[in-house]
C-alpha cells in the first residue's frame, strides 16, 4: 500500500522524479568536451591531412579540405 504523500502532485515520489531528471539532464549538459581539448587532438591529423590533400588530392577535394582546415585553425586560433 502506498501512502498518500507520495501519490498527491508535490509528494515524495514527485520531487524524487524531478531531481533524478534534473540530475540526468544537468550531467548530458557537462559532458562535452572542451574547444582545447578538439584541437589539441586534431593538430596532428589536420595537418596530416592537409599534405595528403595537397600531394594526392582532386581539386574538389584541395578546396574542400582547405576550407575544413582554415575552419578548424580558425576556431582553434591556430
Amino acid at each position: 500500500m502506498q501512502s498518500k504523500m507520495a501519490l498527491r502532485p508535490g509528494g515524495v515520489s514527485t520531487k524524487c522524479a524531478a531531481l533524478m531528471l534534473l540530475l540526468l539532464v544537468s550531467a548530458c549538459g557537462t559532458a562535452r568536451p572542451s574547444l582545447d581539448a578538439i584541437c589539441v587532438r586534431t593538430a596532428e591529423s589536420t595537418d596530416a591531412h592537409a599534405a595528403a590533400l595537397l600531394a594526392e588530392g582532386t581539386p574538389l577535394l584541395v578546396v574542400t579540405g582547405d576550407r575544413l582546415i582554415a575552419e578548424l585553425d580558425a576556431g582553434c586560433a591556430r
